[in-house]
């Protein structure tokens, strides 16, 4: 089986040794029974992680997977997928 991840991360901003994500605000000017009224707003999204010894035994519909750097424990990569 054969499997495609196409998943598209923010970029970051490198600012001394952190990496910043930018998170742009919405904002909105209106005005309420003649009063002049603004509305501030910040996309964010709720996001859950869990470990990899933890997710053992589930059974997940969908999953996001980071083995891109080398392992710290051999075999980690292999408990990740199976």
């Amino acid at each position: 089986m054969l499997l495609k991840l196409s998943i598209t991360f923010p970029a970051y901003l490198k600012q001394d040794d952190l990496k910043l994500v930018p998170i742009f605000c919405s904002c909105y000017d209106f005005s309420h029974v003649n009063q002049p009224c603004s509305h501030m707003q910040f996309p964010i999204t709720v996001a859950y992680a869990i470990t990899v010894h933890k997710s053992q035994e589930l059974s997940l519909d969908q999953a996001v997977l980071n083995i891109s750097e080398a392992e710290f424990q051999a075999g980690l990569t292999y408990v990740t997928i199976s």
